[in-house]
């Protein structure tokens, strides 16, 4: 095999997990190393547990040192700025020297860094890594999935401190390279506030390789969660994070359920669906971070509404797209779905939309606004939720009469399979045209030539 030409360091809070990042991340190793490049990845935690990963333990979002901090940085102000700038140069010191070492030890030609520049769920490892670059000046490439300023928790701090950091983030480095982000409304924000200029580079998938149908393993799944061959399958596969207003998918599919038990018997998707049947709600994602009193308002939310709502990260519970034969992981979710809901009110990009269009399954969601200004343009076709919510006890709920709208367009759809299929195969020519990974190598290239 081919010497590698160039080493390639990526960075980030974490890997191996369900989260758009971790995945975009995994694209662009294996793109790297189809491109003759050295990768080695570097993060708090990796959710595939793979040895050769250098992990800082202190840059996982989840690390109870950070939890405090973060608490403190962002709550109410009653720890002294003295104090909290005691404990933060402690942390970031025992950050920076870690990372000094790393780099120093694996020597890369470059450095991606995801999202730690643009952040503040860890803003003691982004000024450690800053610090440590500022010494080694090693080239930069700088991705921005999501901002700080993007996050009400995160937009005011009680301390001036803390303050300073945030308006000088992302940061103005010559050793930076470039500044990447995922959409055109981050790309003028970005210009906007610190007269810098991003590159737009969206999210990717791999289009070139078909899924494969295998009935044997999608009935296996069904089993495996307690789900009948003839039940409905709603899947929602976002992260379970407040922001992506999951409630809508629980009142559609309430909603679509009262509309299908009004029309029976019928067919869904050529299957019978009779009285003996059940509507499901899939959740195969993890809950976020703080994110535990939300899941548990959606458990009640379901629960009022009489929705069988299932979670079952711990079941799918890999990421890995060729799991051992017994064990089934996220992307064996996707095959046994009818329908796929995506409700996010605000979304850096849409990782589980193009996920969705590859696994060709017909789409109900709410037109957020980079859809809106991104992605809709591109011609897809799908059962929206309209582009207005009103929150109301915490959710973000769209109006009841777009739900009903959205049910019975859904259950017309499903009970046209050619038709659908001729959407679902638009979707998938389209989404390939614009999203396929063969335009990531590209942009990768431009990196190591």
């Amino acid at each position: 095999m081919k010497k590698p030409s160039q080493r390639v360091l990526i960075v980030h809070y974490r890997i191996g997990e369900r989260d758009g990042v971790s995945l975009e991340i995994e694209k662009r190793a294996r793109t790297f190393k189809k491109l003759n490049t050295k990768v080695v990845l570097c993060a708090g935690v990796d959710g595939l547990k793979r040895k050769s990963t250098c992990i800082i333990p202190e840059l996982d979002l989840k690390n109870p040192e950070i939890t405090n901090i973060r608490e403190i940085m962002f709550g109410d102000g009653k720890v002294s700025e003295q104090d909290l700038v005691q404990r933060y140069r402690e942390l970031e010191e025992k950050i920076y020297k870690k990372f000094l070492a790393l780099v120093k030890k694996e020597k890369p030609d470059l450095i991606f860094i995801h999202n730690l520049f643009s952040h503040a769920y860890n803003l003691p490892g982004t000024t450690a890594v800053i610090k440590a670059l500022d010494e080694l000046k090693t080239p930069v490439v700088a991705l921005h999935h999501d901002f700080w300023f993007e996050r009400e928790r995160f937009s005011h701090s009680p301390y001036p401190f803390i303050q300073n950091i945030l308006t000088e983030l992302p940061p103005k480095r010559p050793y930076i390279k470039a500044h990447e982000v995922i959409n055109s409304l981050a790309e003028k924000e970005l210009l906007k506030r610190r007269s810098i200029s991003a590159h737009c580079i969206a999210d990717y998938f791999d289009y070139k390789t078909p899924y494969k149908p295998n009935p044997t393993r999608e009935a296996a799944v069904r089993k495996k969660l307690g789900i009948g061959p003839n039940d409905v399958v709603i899947l929602h596969a976002t992260r379970i994070a407040r922001r992506k207003a999951i409630e809508n998918a629980i009142y559609f599919t309430s909603e679509f359920e009262k509309v299908l038990r009004e029309e029976m018997p019928v067919h869904i998707l050529a299957r019978p669906f009779t009285t003996k049947n059940k509507v499901w709600l899939v959740l195969p994602n993890f809950v976020e971070a703080a994110e535990s009193d939300y899941q548990a308002q959606l458990d009640m939310l379901a629960k009022r509404l009489h929705v069988n709502i299932l979670w079952a990260s711990d079941v799918l519970t890999s990421v890995d797209r060729k799991p051992k034969e017994n064990e089934y992981s996220f992307w064996d979710s996707y095959p046994i779905a009818d329908i796929v809901t995506y409700t996010s009110i605000w979304e850096g990009f849409g990782n589980q939309l193009l996920e969705a269009f590859y696994f060709k399954k017909l789409t109900v969601l709410f037109e957020y606004p980079v859809f809106l200004s991104d992605i809709q343009p591109e011609g897809y076709e799908y059962v929206s939720l309209g582009h207005t919510v009103e929150k109301k006890d915490q959710f973000f709920l769209v109006p009841k009469r777009v739900l009903t709208f959205a049910a019975r367009a859904t259950l017309a759809h499903l009970q046209d399979p050619v038709s659908l299929e001729a959407l679902a195969t638009r979707n998938y020519a389209l989404a390939k045209k614009y999203h396929d990974d063969t335009l990531l190598a590209h942009n990768l290239t431009s990196y190591i030539r």
